[in-house]
């Protein structure tokens, strides 16, 4: 499992990269954050970014964020997400 700082990082240069519009690497950023974080935090974090993602998508850029938003989605889901709320 990837540490904290890792996947911190990953989310911010993900979010770096939105801003630079290099939409592909920071999807691919982004699902493989969501696979390794079991932190609800940070989850939460790469859901927003990645629906800010694909929403500023075009028509055929919107599929490459649906693995990263339907991995945090499953994160926020388990049961040790819900009980830290």
């Amino acid at each position: 499992m990837v540490d904290v700082e890792s996947v911190t990082e990953m989310i911010e240069e993900a979010r770096r990269l939105i801003g630079l519009g290099e939409n592909k690497r920071a999807a691919d950023l982004l699902t493989i954050a969501a696979g390794e974080t079991s932190d609800p935090l940070q989850a939460r974090m790469i859901l927003q970014l990645a629906e800010q993602g694909q929403e500023r998508s075009g028509r055929f850029g919107r599929r490459r964020w649906t693995e990263a938003i339907r991995l945090a989605r499953m994160r926020l889901e388990e049961p040790a997400a819900a009980s830290l709320e």
